[in-house]
């Protein structure tokens, strides 16, 4: 008998992972940034569809001996739908209670195996379509069109509108063009140059699941979407813009304090955020059982939103992380800080747009020393033109002897994010001439391009960190460029900047202005992107 006491969407076991079963994208770091990438991506296609695909488990047979107990009035209302199958299989309990033990035929919300299930069926479906999973993800699959009339009719529309006037940028007709499904349980996310590459897909799907479901296949064209709860605004020439205005709108609802101010602080965490209270400190206040369980699901609600649309807050939110185990006063004044200025900004949105497929830059930055126990911190953050497409903030693992160590480890940190972002973004079709590394120290880029030769007996108890980066520097997998501090805009994401260094670096990171006013984004912000109650 199988039992599941997890959603489908949701299919890890401790630190165990089902294979395949990081179909439910939502819930795996990798699977998120492959979604950001293809959203960015998206960008430059003429034509966005979001499908949904009803009665998911339901079309799924179950592939396992599965009983379940009905107990009480559930197995009474299976026995009403037809007496004559199930009465008989009826018993009772030493108290009384009706028992009814079922086989299950089909996958059912609940069961450990169903999304992993449903993923296999829609993955061969999409095989079958002519599409191919991608090796680096298996919830993004990818078909190349060949070019016909109406292909290339678009692809001239898109070059007029998005290549530069001067001519600098030709036009280039590919032989095929790449149509990208997104793939999130039964939530399809497609792409492509051609609507009617679209159209026939929609199609054939609506034919699969129509005949099977009470429920139609649900479509939404058009160049808004909500998608996995996240808003994508394709109506700005050449950028796609990312926004959750609705979530933060949730987020000031659900927490017990009011954060609505007249003044809102201009960054998300005070110069203090690294610091906290020993246990022997006697002004040390812990908080309450209550008061802790709300610290700890506004800091998730949060940890949710920054890693999708509000990279600017992920600073803040990556040290709040550290604290719900044993959160005190300190802690939730810091977490009110970070809701106040999210208020203050709460229309802020994170704009990306492609300069250059073939060339991706990676800042990576670490401070030294910076948590209460000397560990330091490293920020990353990549782009493939304007905005961070994929962004980390994250405290390092270990203590290192000097703002160089700190430099190579944050970029060990991050080494294996630089190679598979390369290899996921060919995997598209795409070549990738340049996989760029910026650093502001130069001790650390010695370090990292001549590995033993620039080493020491202080340096030796990290080699391996830095032998594995000379690595991939001579097979010609990652380059590393000097930037200076002023243009090391992952700086935000190692330490809580303020003033106007904070503007000018989170207008890198999200993409905006850097005197960015939020009166003024609300009044550009599409009606639908707005709660209800604030839209015009």
């Amino acid at each position: 008998m199988s039992r599941c006491s997890r959603g489908p969407r949701q299919a890890s076991v401790g630190d165990r992972y089902v294979p395949g079963a990081h179909v439910s994208i939502g819930y795996k770091v990798r699977t998120r940034w492959t979604r950001m990438i293809s959203n960015t991506v998206s960008q430059a296609t003429a034509d966005v569809a979001t499908i949904d695909l009803p009665g998911a488990f339901l079309h799924t047979d179950n592939d396992e001996d599965t009983i379940m107990l009905l107990r009480g009035k559930l197995a009474e209302l299976l026995v009403q739908i037809d007496p004559t199958i199930y009465r008989k299989y009826v018993t009772t309990s030493a108290k009384g209670e009706p028992l009814l033990y079922v086989r299950l035929q089909k996958a059912i919300y609940g069961l450990f195996c169903s999304a992993l299930l449903f993923y296999r069926k829609l993955a061969q479906q999409l095989i079958d379509f002519g599409f191919e999973i991608n090796p680096y993800d298996p919830c993004v699959a990818t078909r190349m069109v060949p070019t016909d009339y109406h292909t290339e009719l678009a692809a001239r529309a898109i070059h007029h509108r998005f290549a530069p006037k001067d001519g600098s940028v030709p036009l280039v007709i590919e032989k095929a063009y790449c149509q990208i499904a997104n793939l999130h349980v039964d939530d399809v996310k497609l792409s492509h140059i051609e609507p009617r590459v679209n159209d026939a897909f929609i199609e054939h799907f609506k034919d699969l699941y129509n005949r099977e479901s009470l429920k139609p296949v649900t479509v939404k064209r058009g160049k808004i979407h909500d998608y996995l709860g996240i808003d994508l605004d394709y109506t700005h020439v050449g950028s796609v813009r990312i926004s959750m205005i609705k979530y933060v709108d949730k987020i000031f609802q659900d927490f017990p304090e009011q954060v609505v101010t007249t003044v809102p602080p201009s960054t998300p965490a005070a110069n203090h955020l690294f610091d906290i209270r020993g246990d022997d400190d006697p002004h040390k206040r812990p908080l309450s059982e209550e008061q802790s369980g709300h610290f700890h699901r506004a800091v998730a609600q949060l940890l949710f939103l920054c890693m999708r649309s509000r990279r600017d807050i992920q600073t803040a939110v990556s040290f709040l992380t550290t604290r719900v185990r044993a959160p005190d006063d300190d802690d939730w004044n810091k977490l009110v800080r970070v809701l106040k200025y999210l208020y203050g900004t709460r229309h802020m949105k994170l704009t990306l747009s492609v300069h250059n497929m073939s060339t991706i830059k990676w800042w990576v930055d670490a401070s030294y020393g910076t948590h209460w126990d000397c560990k330091g911190h490293t920020g990353m953050m990549m782009s493939l033109g304007e905005g961070a497409v994929l962004s980390s903030s994250r405290k390092q693992k270990l203590n290192t002897k000097s703002s160089t160590e700190s430099e190579l480890v944050g970029v060990d940190d991050v080494i294996s994010k630089m190679m598979w972002g390369k290899y996921f973004i060919e995997s598209l079709g795409y070549t990738v001439e340049h996989n760029i590394l910026l650093q502001d120290n130069k001790s650390t880029i010695l370090l990292a391009k001549n590995g033993k030769l620039s080493s020491s007996s202080k340096t030796k108890h990290i080699k391996h960190r830095y032998f594995l980066i000379t690595d991939k520097i001579a097979q010609g997998d990652l380059e590393v460029i000097y930037e200076p501090t002023k243009q090391m805009w992952s700086d935000i994401l190692t330490k809580p900047l303020q003033g106007q260094l904070f503007f000018d670096m989170r207008a890198k990171l999200m993409n905006i202005d850097s005197n960015y006013d939020d009166e003024i984004e609300r009044s550009n912000t599409h009606p639908d992107l707005l709660p209800s109650s604030t839209a015009p």
